[in-house]
C-alpha cells in the first residue's frame, strides 16, 4: 500500500520517504524527542500536513480506549468566541450536559485554513470521541467524513440542503 493509493492512509514510513530521513527518526519527531534537528523536525511536520499523516494510536495500545473528552470547533475569530453570548451559551449548556456525563469538553477554535487544518489533525489524531462544529457559516472548512468521529453542527446548517 502506498500513499498514492487513493483509499490509504499516509504510514510513517511514506512520511520517512517524502522527508529524506529514516522511519526511526520521522518517530522521534512524532515523540517529541530533543535528539532532533529543529530543521529535520520542521521537514517531518511538514510533511505530515502535506499528506495528512495521522499517528495510529490502535498500533501503540493493547486495547481500544474513549478518551473522555469531546472538542467544541468554532470556525470564528478567538475574540468573538469569547465575546459573544451565543457562544457562551453553547459551551455552558454543552458542556455541563458534557461534564455530567463524565466527558470532558475541549475547545479549539478554526477561523483561518492553517486552524482548520491544525484542528482537523487534533481530531482525526484520537484526542477526542467526537466534535461539536459551531459556526461553520455555510461553508465547509473541515473535511468532516474524514474525521473519524461523530460530529454534530450547531448554528447555521452547513448547506442549504443539510447533507454532508
Amino acid at each position: 500500500m502506498s500513499v498514492t493509493d487513493a483509499h490509504a492512509r499516509p504510514r510513517l514510513c511514506d512520511v520517512a520517504e517524502q522527508a529524506g530521513i529514516s522511519p526511526a527518526t520521522a518517530s522521534r519527531v512524532l515523540t517529541g524527542s530533543a535528539r532532533v534537528r529543529p530543521e529535520t523536525r520542521r521537514v517531518v511536520e511538514e510533511v505530515i500536513a502535506r499528506l495528512g499523516y495521522v499517528r495510529n494510536r490502535a498500533a501503540h495500545s493493547s486495547a481500544w480506549r474513549h478518551t473522555g473528552s469531546v472538542a467544541f470547533v468554532v470556525c470564528e475569530d478567538s475574540s468573538r468566541v469569547f465575546s459573544e453570548p451565543f457562544f457562551q451559551l453553547i459551551f455552558r449548556s454543552g458542556g455541563r450536559e458534557l461534564l455530567s456525563q463524565g466527558i470532558q469538553p475541549v475547545l479549539l477554535t478554526a477561523h483561518s485554513p492553517r486552524d482548520q487544518q491544525i484542528a482537523s489533525r487534533y481530531l482525526r489524531s484520537g484526542h477526542v470521541d467526537g466534535a461539536v462544529l459551531v459556526s461553520m457559516h455555510g461553508q465547509r472548512p473541515l473535511d468532516i467524513p474524514g474525521l473519524d468521529v461523530p460530529v454534530v453542527l450547531a448554528g447555521r446548517p452547513l448547506c442549504d440542503d443539510a447533507r454532508l
